[in-house]
C-alpha cells in the first residue's frame, strides 16, 4: 500500500494541474471572445503529436442557437492560401513547376506585364498585380454585373500594376487565383480535386471540404462579423470569400 499512496497522490497532482491548466485556457479563451464579439469557436491544442485539449466555446448558429461542437465546419476563407502554396511546392518536388520560373511559362494570353512574373513572386505577394477584389461588386463582393468568371478575368487584365514588380509586398488575391490556375494547368486535374487528393486524404483531414456561400454544409458555422450602431451592438453575417 506505502507504494500506491505515492502512485494516487501523483496521479491527483497531475489531474489538477491539466484542471488548472483547462481553466487558465478557459479564462483567456472567454476573455477574448466577449473583447472580439465572437459568437463560437472550436479549440485544440497539440503537444508532442497528441490533442491535450479538444473543447467548444458559444454558439456555432446565433439566430438558431446552436452550440459549437467537436463536429462544427467553420470556413477559414483566406487560410485557403497555406493550402495552395503546399499543392505548388508538391508540384516544385515532382518537377513540374519552377519558382523562379516565369509565369508565362505556365499561363497563356497574360498581359505583357505580368509575363515575367515568377511563380515565387506570386507566392510571396511582391508581384505587384492589380487585386480581383477591386473589380468586384463594392456592395456584395460578388461579380455583380459581370456575371462570370471569364468576364472578371479579362477585366483584371486590363488594370495597370500596382507597383513595379518585386519593389515591395502588398497581399492580393490575384496572385493566388493564378496559382491556382497553374497548379489546374500543370497537374491536369481541378484545383479543388488536387488539394483534396494529396492534401486532404493523404492526411485523413475527412472533415475538411471545399465550399462557398450557396454549398449546403452539415454542421456549418457561418462567419459573423461584430459593428456598432447607434441602437447598440449588433452582429451580422460577413461576405464569405
Amino acid at each position: 500500500m506505502k507504494f500506491r499512496l505515492p502512485f494516487i497522490a501523483i496521479l491527483f497532482s497531475v489531474y489538477c494541474l491539466s484542471q488548472n491548466i483547462v481553466s487558465n485556457v478557459d479564462a483567456i479563451v472567454n476573455t477574448e471572445m466577449k473583447e472580439r464579439k465572437i459568437p463560437g469557436m472550436q479549440i485544440a491544442v497539440v503537444q508532442n503529436g497528441k490533442i491535450v485539449l479538444n473543447k467548444s466555446y458559444g454558439v456555432a448558429s446565433i439566430q438558431n442557437d446552436l452550440p459549437v461542437k467537436n463536429t462544427s465546419i467553420f470556413p477559414i476563407n483566406s487560410t485557403t492560401k497555406v493550402f495552395t502554396a503546399v499543392a505548388v511546392m508538391q508540384l516544385v518536388e515532382q518537377g513540374k513547376i519552377g519558382l523562379s520560373e516565369p509565369i508565362s511559362k505556365y499561363l497563356e494570353n497574360l498581359p505583357s506585364e505580368w509575363q515575367k512574373i515568377t511563380v515565387e513572386q506570386l507566392m510571396t505577394h511582391i508581384s505587384g498585380l492589380p487585386d480581383i477584389l477591386s473589380v468586384l461588386d463594392p456592395a456584395t463582393g460578388s461579380l455583380g454585373a459581370m456575371r462570370t468568371e471569364n468576364v472578371m478575368w479579362e477585366k483584371i487584365k486590363l488594370a495597370p500594376l500596382n507597383f513595379k514588380t518585386g519593389e515591395r509586398l502588398s497581399y492580393n488575391q490575384t496572385n493566388y487565383y493564378l496559382l491556382g490556375k497553374i497548379i489546374e494547368k500543370v497537374s491536369g486535374d481541378s484545383f479543388v480535386n488536387f488539394v483534396t487528393q494529396n492534401q486532404f486524404n493523404r492526411v485523413g483531414m475527412k472533415n475538411t471540404q471545399f465550399g462557398d456561400s450557396r454549398s449546403i454544409i452539415p454542421n456549418y458555422a457561418p462567419t459573423y462579423r461584430g459593428s456598432v450602431s447607434k441602437v447598440g451592438e449588433k452582429i451580422k453575417n460577413a461576405i464569405f470569400v
